[in-house]
């Protein structure tokens, strides 16, 4: 049931589902911040390499791509090895559900 004081909720998730894909994207978080051991993208460093993961619909696989220069609001990693290995620690379905795919 809908109700009007959702919005005023902000720590709680109205549906099942935005609980299980909040959980989800905490686990992707908490894998990302351990394996990449205290490293963070430098978004004023246009040389480095920031790694994340998307999933390629026409194919059906994840895939890992490197940014330089926009942070697109996902989660980074300081390489593409690391970016493969979170995929391997939490599974496609929790990075699907962490993606909203």
């Amino acid at each position: 049931m809908k109700t009007s004081l959702g919005w005023r909720l902000p720590n709680a998730a109205p549906t099942e589902h935005q609980l299980q894909k909040l959980l989800a994207l905490n686990k992707l978080m908490n894998v990302a911040y351990y394996l990449n051991d205290g490293w963070e993208p430098d978004w004023n460093n246009g040389g480095q390499e920031k790694f994340y993961i998307y999933y390629n619909s026409a194919v059906k696989t994840f895939n890992i791509n490197a940014n330089f220069y926009y942070n697109n609001g996902v989660i980074y990693f300081k390489s593409k090895e690391i970016a493969k290995q979170a995929i391997q620690i939490l599974g496609e379905e929790t990075i699907k559900l962490a993606l909203g795919i």
